[in-house]
């Protein structure tokens, strides 16, 4: 710190020389220019005692200076002190370098020992690298550098800074009333300048060092981008995007648990603002995996929740809040697991506040694992009140979903498809909305195209139909919006075990559409000649989420052949029959849905569609492939098959039904059951073989019996039913 003196002497030049070309001579610049003499000097003094301290102590076999920690603090504290006061410009260049020599001499004090001042220089650093000034701006992005490449020689990563960055952020953006204490612009080019010298560094470039400091600073960038975006969207309303920006910030805080866990209870707010309340518990449940995830870390205590795999039961998405041990080597030292929320009852009100909202939510049997963990904690600590609770709402919940049955409704689907250079980073972008139960496709339809008509006005476009777009044959610069209803996807290995409504709406990552289309370019024609094209989207997380929207990260589509087309349509059918007749069997009779499918399979009106069908693809003049392959045979029985069951399903619906009507309806199931009979004379040469056939003509040419047919009729009057 030597030639202090002949900088008095060039500060004193450089305050006179502006003042006397302007002719200005009074007493009060004189003072003013004596007072920053004298504030410079001080600061220069200062300096250049500390820089004598550091000299004074002896040099360890390590090459570090050995100094004892309470001083080397206090010197930190002097230095920072001085980084949040206003200086000059030239010393402010001298206390980075007098920073940069004590963390270089001294780096386990920052390192391993004073999480608080490593907190505080980062935060004073990064608010320099957003000066307006470019010497300081310069000066504070090299210091962050070499302050990251410290930490990484020192321990072999550089986590704590990367954590400590991540936090000064925050209170930097919480802390800037306006752009003059933070400007973005500024900041965005500190960051570049941190990832030039990552790349210009030669020492460490064959190790992970660079790309790492690259993330870091990509993270901050998009921090401060999506911040910003949120602050410009808050009274818009496009609640989908709100959430959007608020999840990339919540995931740009994944080092930062406290910070992290601040804005999913943010987005659970905005979610139960918006009446989604299977989200707003998701989050819920994302934040109590996070803290049980560090708790864990921390110390390991049997009543709590193992970590994020303890919540895997509730939802597979959970496992997102592992914690990266690369990231995060001690929490409870690097100060991320304080605050009331990481304890034990942190996580139970996190709990509780989740199992709520999916009770209302009809989520019964994520409410049951909820509880699982919960009676855990309160067994733990012999909390018999709290048990007592929980066993009756877990009861109520049971009893719900026993008397809903198949009235349940957990969310409708959609896919919305963004096009044009208007939606910026949404452009060519597919997501799965998840809508509330009993959405309509117009009602989406009507609300997406309202909302972007009031943002773009005539540049946009709403795309009705589910066809095709290629962007090339579409105006790049209008917006464009295609929405179409879509119904999860299920092999049918899966389909086994997904039979209830919640399995149906529960860790779905997989969603389906059709588009019919004949060679002939019309969408519809005969059977014959009908094709079908299922494109199966898959998201990148599964429902529910901590957002109601996903964005699709694979399509794959298939064209089913006009066989396979038929094939589906007779099992659909069957599956109709399927599910009204298993609800016969739990003793809650559909009188209505079960004549209606009645109606539908052999009404005069309707049959022609299933006897079409089995006419085109089994008659003798059927319309078959040139190569008729394995797989053409396959769906041939197949289809004879479904057949066959259709038959078998009209017979015993009819069977139910002859037991539940009244006499009133005595000519409606005798026309049916003639329907029947007519219906399966005209099949039978198709599905039969020549010796079933004979046998089905003879009983059939028996004719109905009236009083045999309904000889087991129920006196009960189902008048209000017909």
């Amino acid at each position: 710190m030597s030639g202090s003196r002949g900088f008095t002497r060039n500060l004193h030049t450089a305050k006179t020389k502006p003042a006397e070309s302007e002719g200005i001579d009074d007493q009060s610049s004189e003072e003013e220019a004596s007072e920053s003499l004298v504030c410079a000097e001080t600061s220069i003094v200062t300096l250049d005692t500390i820089e004598l301290l550091v000299e004074s102590g002896s040099v360890s076999e390590g090459g570090h200076v050995n100094l004892s920690s309470p001083l080397v603090s206090k010197i930190l504290d002097v230095i920072l002190l001085m980084m949040s006061s206003n200086q000059s410009i030239y010393v402010m260049r001298l206390v980075f370098a007098t920073q940069r020599s004590v963390i270089t001499k001294f780096p386990h004090i920052i390192f391993e020992e004073e999480t608080d001042q490593c907190s505080s220089l980062c935060y004073h650093l990064l608010r320099h690298c957003a000066s307006s000034i470019k010497e300081v701006r310069e000066e504070a992005i090299a210091s962050i550098y070499l302050l990251m490449r410290q930490n990484y020689e020192s321990v072999g990563s550089f986590s704590r800074v990367k954590i400590q960055l991540t936090i000064a952020l925050s209170r930097l953006r919480s802390d800037s009333s306006d752009t003059r204490k933070c400007n973005d612009a500024y900041l965005k080019r500190s960051l570049i300048t941190l990832q030039n010298y990552a790349e210009n560094d030669k020492e460490l470039a064959s190790t992970r060092f660079p790309e790492q400091v690259k993330e870091v600073s990509k993270n901050l960038f998009m921090i401060m981008r999506d911040t910003v975006r949120m602050n410009e969207v808050k009274q818009d309303k496009d609640s989908a995007m709100r959430i959007d920006l608020m999840y990339r910030i919540a995931k740009g805080y994944q080092n930062s648990p406290a910070l992290r866990i601040t804005w999913l209870k943010s987005m659970a707010k905005e979610h139960g603002e918006n009446d989604q309340k299977c989200e707003a518990a998701m989050c819920y449940v994302h934040a109590a995996a996070l803290i049980s995830e560090y708790m864990y870390m921390v110390e390991h205590q049997p009543s709590l929740p193992q970590g994020c795999i303890a919540f895997k039961q509730i939802s597979p998405n959970v496992l997102q809040e592992c914690a990266v041990m690369d990231d995060v080597l001690k929490p409870d030292e690097d100060g991320m697991c304080t605050g009331g929320e990481f304890s034990e009852k942190g996580i139970t009100n996190l709990l509780r506040q989740s199992a709520d909202l999916l009770t209302e939510s009809n989520m019964y049997e994520s409410v049951d694992k909820v509880y699982n963990l919960l009676s855990k904690i309160y067994l733990s600590r012999r909390n018999n009140h709290y048990l007592g609770g929980l066993h009756r709402n877990l009861h109520t919940a049971y009893e719900k979903m026993y008397h809903m049955g198949k009235k349940r409704q957990m969310g409708c689907y959609f896919r919305v498809a963004f096009y044009g250079e208007k939606f910026n980073d949404l452009n060519g972008v597919t997501m799965i909305y998840k809508e509330k139960p009993f959405t309509k496709l117009p009602e989406i339809a009507h609300r997406l195209q309202n909302m972007y008509y009031e943002q773009f006005g005539d540049e946009f476009e709403f795309i009705s139909d589910s066809k095709r777009i290629d962007p090339d044959t579409i105006d790049p610069y209008r917006a464009y919006v295609q929405v179409t209803y879509v119904e999860p996807f299920f092999e049918d290995y899966e389909k086994k075990y997904r039979k209830e409504d919640f399995e149906y709406s529960y860790n779905v990552d997989r969603f389906y559409y059709s588009t019919p289309f004949t060679h002939s370019g019309s969408a519809h024609g005969a059977v014959g000649e009908q094709f079908k094209r299922v494109t199966v989207l898959t998201t990148e997380f599964s429902f529910p989420y901590v957002k109601n929207r996903l964005q699709v990260v694979d399509i794959k589509e298939r064209v089913m052949t006009p066989i396979e087309v038929a094939t589906e349509d007779m099992m659909r059918k069957n599956e109709e029959f399927d599910e009204v007749l298993r609800t016969n069997r739990d003793g809650k009779v559909d009188v209505k849905m079960l004549q209606m499918i009645i109606q539908g399979a052999i009404g005069t009106t309707v049959n022609q569609g299933p006897f079409e069908i089995i006419e085109t693809f089994l008659g003798e003049d059927a319309r078959k492939p040139e190569v008729q392959d394995d797989k053409y045979l396959r769906y041939r029985n197949r289809l004879k098959f479904q057949c066959k069951t259709f038959l078998n399903n009209i017979k015993a619906a009819l069977n139910e039904n002859r037991n539940i009507i009244g006499t009133f309806q005595e000519d409606y199931q005798r026309e049916m059951e003639e329907n029947l009979k007519k219906f399966k004379l005209a099949v039978a040469p198709f599905i039969f073989n020549s010796q079933t056939q004979a046998e089905v003509k003879h009983n059939l040419n028996k004719s109905y019996d009236p009083e045999n047919s309904l000889s087991r009729t129920m006196s009960y009057d189902y008048s209000g039913q017909s």
